[in-house]
């Protein structure tokens, strides 16, 4: 799931909830709704930015388990 996903890299990358906020242009609240899996359909601008920074793709972070 895109929400695990997000969780998992963001980890993996050693940001906070507030540092992954900072650096793809939303709020840290929006981080929260994502990981928790309480925001269904984040934007696909967003998850672009998510897939650019982690060094990942699109189709691999939403799809098959964002496996580097």
């Amino acid at each position: 799931m895109l929400n695990d996903n997000i969780r998992r890299h963001r980890l993996s990358n050693g940001f906070t909830q507030k540092e992954l906020a900072e650096k793809i242009g939303v709020s840290e609240y929006y981080v929260q709704l994502m990981e928790k899996g309480d925001k269904d359909n984040p934007s696909i601008s967003v998850v672009s930015r998510m897939a650019v920074l982690f060094k990942t793709t699109i189709d691999e972070l939403i799809n098959q388990g964002g496996r580097k």
